[in-house]
């Protein structure tokens, strides 16, 4: 996982990334999910993404999966359920059609009640399955 960030200062914890927010507006976490795209004559593409995370005085509000290959970005899933737990709370998303190639990155869009708020984000764990044929 490497983050990147849109109005957030980021912390790194031994057990944990806390964003902070800088203003009381929208902010978004941009988090790189890194595989192998394919082993031997296999290609895989992410079947689910489990996110465990906890909420100061912020909540999620979209949980997002871009897949992006050259110069373009296009959005694969996209889940507007509102999540918000002030412990630490675990959920899963799963695109119905399973993205597979270029690059592909877990966005968190969160709206923090003032700047300051902050989101803690302890785990994010993929699962791959086979896609096909890997080309030769």
């Amino acid at each position: 996982m490497s983050p990147n960030f849109a109005d957030v200062q980021i912390e790194a914890y031994s057990d944990v990334w806390r964003f902070r927010a800088t203003s009381g507006v929208h902010a978004a976490v941009l988090l790189h999910l890194t595989h192998v795209a394919h082993v031997g004559l296999v290609n895989y593409a992410l079947e689910s993404v489990r996110i465990c995370y906890r909420g100061e005085g912020a909540q999620i509000v979209s949980t997002d999966v871009v897949r992006s290959t050259g110069t373009a970005a296009n959005l694969s899933y996209a889940d507007s359920t509102i999540r918000s737990s002030p412990t630490v709370s675990c959920f899963s998303v799963a695109p119905p059609v399973p993205p597979s190639g270029g690059a592909l990155t877990l966005a968190l869009r969160f709206d923090p009640e003032a700047a300051g708020a902050t989101l803690d984000v302890s785990l994010v764990e993929t699962t791959w399955i086979p896609s096909g044929a890997a080309p030769e």
